[in-house]
């Protein structure tokens, strides 16, 4: 399968600013990115204009979607997991810069979801139930188990209550009581 030159363009990677401290929403500072894609298109690499440090790197996996803010040229991507902060933001150079990244960003995320549905589909019915014998007999042992554990307590609690009904002579006193006030009405 060929890439495109979205793709293409991400992999030979591209200058942007990012917000380096942010609070309510607005942005203090403001740094210089070198953002790219990373060789087997599984991840975005970071780090900072001239810095020697290890890039950041951001899965797209983990990417759920892009916002995207045309009058900003800003590209956001959040989370899977729906935390408020957002994985990465960006704010591209120029509108040509943006339009590519957003691109490509939209393309790697569908075929990123396209094989995710393909990899569940090719899951083995099998997997998705109890696998076998050997899981039905724990099953089954476990059950007949807390069915024990039960019977067992329904017994202890009954015997209790024969203990005290013997030694307070039963309901005899709870049956008078309740005739007695229905008597006085």
């Amino acid at each position: 399968m060929t890439e495109s030159e979205e793709v293409l363009a991400m992999k030979k990677g591209a200058s942007f600013t990012r917000s380096s401290a942010a609070v309510l929403g607005f942005s203090l500072s403001r740094e210089a990115v070198r953002v790219q894609l990373s060789d087997d298109k599984a991840a975005l690499l970071w780090t900072r204009e001239g810095s020697e440090a290890a890039p950041a790197l951001v899965e797209l996996k983990q990417v759920q979607r892009v916002a995207e803010r045309n009058d900003k040229l800003e590209l956001t991507l959040h989370a899977k997991d729906s935390s408020k902060d957002p994985l990465l933001q960006i704010v591209a150079p120029s509108r040509l810069q943006y339009l590519v990244w957003l691109a490509g960003l939209k393309e790697l995320l569908q075929q990123g979801a396209a094989a995710e549905k393909a990899s569940e589909a090719k899951a083995p019915a099998e997997e998705k139930q109890p696998r076998g014998l050997a899981d039905k007999a724990k099953q089954a042992m476990y059950f007949q188990k807390r069915d024990m554990e039960i019977s067992a307590a329904k017994r202890q609690a009954e015997a209790r209550k024969n203990k005290y009904m013997k030694e307070s002579g039963g309901l005899r006193f709870t049956a008078e009581a309740m005739m007695e006030r229905d008597q006085k009405r």
